[in-house]
């Protein structure tokens, strides 16, 4: 019997339909304006600027098993891959045969042995080199590791929440020519209501006059599982202080 890559390509597309799924229901709860921003201005010295989260809504529970059908669907087409790939070979395949992932060098020789019996040895050398293992210190933060970790997560119990996170955010200040700007700022952690993620202030101590425009901005998605960003949608958000541009 050879092998049938057809059905490896289906299974992929299926897992784009999640996707695409999924960015349009999180486009549309975007719409009801489920975040917005506060800010405030310290009344002592340095006058600091800060900006809080202000959170309406959370994502509808819809997205999470969206993001689950995708994940597996991702995961299940590299199995089927490995299963057709053994077929081809003249091989039968086992309720062992699957596409590996291995995090420890190692550990790979006898996954290989156990999960890719029967594959022709230059597919095995090709699925090698995509192993987590190469990534050095860090191999849990490989994309096929944490492909597999969600995948396995969402296989036996509900995914962690979605969460939203910003990793990008674009002010627009004006300062008076000679101000030094320090500012810091915490984009990249989950949206909580009340959480400060901006904060600027000038040397000298100086009162600035904030004028707030509406609020957009780039907005991602964060699994509470390894914090990993999925994906995201870029608008901009936009203040302004009072004082003339520095040139």
């Amino acid at each position: 019997m050879s092998g049938d890559f057809s059905i490896i390509q289906a299974k992929l597309d299926r897992a784009r339909c999640h996707a695409d799924h999924f960015q349009r229901c999180f486009d549309e709860f975007l719409k009801t304006g489920p975040y917005a921003a506060t800010y405030k201005l310290d009344s002592e010295p340095p006058f600091t600027f800060r900006a809080i989260w202000k959170v309406n809504a959370n994502p509808p529970i819809k997205l999470t098993l969206i993001l689950g059908d995708m994940l597996n669907d991702l995961r299940g087409t590299l199995d089927y891959l490995v299963w057709q790939l053994v077929l081809q070979a003249g091989g039968c395949p086992t309720d062992r045969t699957a596409f590996p992932c291995v995090q420890c060098r190692k550990n790979w020789l006898s996954a290989r042995g156990d999960r890719l019996k029967g594959v022709d040895p230059r597919w095995v050398d090709e699925i090698e080199k995509l192993q987590p293992y190469h990534r050095g210190d860090r191999p849990e933060r490989h994309q096929l590791a944490c492909l597999d970790l969600m995948s396995n997560i969402n296989k036996h119990r509900t995914m962690p929440a979605v969460l939203t996170t910003m990793p990008e955010w674009r002010p627009l200040f004006y300062f008076e020519a000679g101000w030094t700007i320090h500012d810091e700022h915490f984009l990249g952690e989950p949206l909580e209501d009340g959480k400060e993620f901006y904060r600027l202030w000038i040397d000298p101590p100086n009162r600035l006059s904030i004028s707030q425009q509406t609020p957009t901005r780039r907005c991602a998605y964060l699994l509470t599982t390894g914090s990993t960003t999925v994906t995201g949608s870029d608008t901009p958000m936009t203040i302004s202080s009072s004082g003339s541009p520095t040139p």
